[in-house]
Order: C-alpha cells, then sequence, then structure tokens
C-alpha cells in the first residue's frame, strides 16, 4: 500500500500537476464525438470496485463505439492498475481472447 493509503503504488495522486488533469480533459472532450466513428473490434476493460472511478464512464465510452464486434468487460479488481499485480491474469486472459477470436 502507498503512502496515500491507495492500492495503487505506481501512481501518485498527490503529485499530479493540474496542468496534466486538464490535459485529459481535453482529451475526452476531443475523442467523445469521435467515438461513433470507431467501427473496427473494440474492447472495454474497467474495475469496478474503485469507489472514485465511475464505470458509467466506460459503459458510456461503449455504448458510443459504432463496432459491432465489441466488447465490454467489468472486473473486481480494487486498484485502478489492473494490468499489474494480483488477479491482473484475468484481465490478460480476457484481451488474449477477445484478440485470438479476431483472427
Amino acid at each position: 500500500m502507498s503512502k496515500t493509503g491507495l492500492k495503487t503504488p505506481i501512481s501518485n495522486y498527490l503529485r499530479n500537476p493540474v496542468s496534466g488533469v486538464r490535459e485529459i480533459e481535453r482529451l475526452m472532450d476531443d475523442l467523445e464525438p469521435r467515438l461513433s466513428g470507431i467501427e473496427i473490434p473494440s474492447l472495454v476493460v474497467q474495475s469496478s470496485a474503485i469507489p472514485w472511478l465511475d464505470p458509467r464512464g466506460s459503459e458510456k465510452i461503449f455504448r458510443m463505439l459504432c463496432a459491432r464486434d465489441k466488447k465490454y468487460v467489468v472486473f473486481n479488481i480494487s486498484r485502478h492498475g489492473i494490468l499489474i499485480g494480483e488477479d491482473s491474469e484475468k484481465v490478460y486472459r480476457i484481451v488474449s481472447d477477445f484478440l485470438h477470436q479476431l483472427s
């Protein structure tokens, strides 16, 4: 566990500059109207066990994607970085299965 008590030691939310947060907001604002133009196969994954991440955001992204071949998966992993650490193999398995079904 990090000094902040969070289970995400690779993330340092206390030192995240406001300008970086604003850039992410700009990226999201720019990306949203383009989602309906994405037609390639798409996989959206998220953890539902993080209180500060609202799963409605990833659900909205998933709904807005125009891809016919798309999948939405929610994991019960209680950290932001779901690609590392305990239970990350579940995420990799879903990604691998999705990619294999494309070929």
